[in-house]
């Protein structure tokens, strides 16, 4: 689907980092940002961060989170948001909120998923403790991943974990006119 936003299913982790590569390197910003479905390691003995976002061969890890104590001089998040280096990792919804690039890749995983024409929340896929709790469950992944959709300024690619998901959402894109 295009328009004035460019908004792509991609098939594939790899294709959405080609895809945000490609537009870094004509000078716009862009990020990469998932649902919370994966754990969030702390960094290990040499301060590096694990590759918790993995799919299949497909691997990155989540931005820096904030650690106790002495408060940083620029919060990670900031540092993630800004700095090059904050591409090759991946945000989620409380490190991608106040920010906004020019293009923008999901992972849209399996913690939500259409079943039918249904949003369905699959509780044990999530690893957010706060939402995972809550019997609003499915109302919160849907605000998540439009939070996550709406962080690209020109446009976003989305990959979805769930096949029959990703179905639900080209059939509709494909129903809309085209602009």
């Amino acid at each position: 689907w295009r328009g004035e936003y460019d908004f792509r299913v991609v098939d594939s982790p790899a294709a959405l980092e080609a895809d945000l590569q490609a537009k870094i390197g004509q000078k716009f910003t862009a990020r990469m940002v998932a649902g919370f479905c994966w754990k969030w390691s702390d960094p290990d003995a040499q301060n590096a961060l694990l590759p918790d976002v993995v799919l299949g061969d497909w691997a990155r890890p989540w931005n820096r989170k904030e650690k106790g104590g002495e408060p940083p001089q620029r919060h990670p998040y900031t540092l993630w948001a800004k700095e090059k280096s904050g591409f090759n990792e991946i945000g989620c919804i409380y490190s991608v909120q106040g920010f906004e690039f020019d293009y923008t890749g999901v992972i849209f995983g399996n913690d939500l998923v259409n079943r039918d024409g249904a949003w369905v929340a699959i509780k044990g896929n999530s690893h957010d403790k706060t939402v995972k709790t809550s019997k609003e469950l499915a109302t919160l992944l849907q605000h998540t991943y439009r939070v996550l959709m709406s962080r690209g300024m020109r446009g976003t690619s989305v990959y979805f974990m769930d096949e029959e998901t990703r179905q639900y959402v080209e059939r509709h894109l494909q129903a809309q006119p085209q602009g």
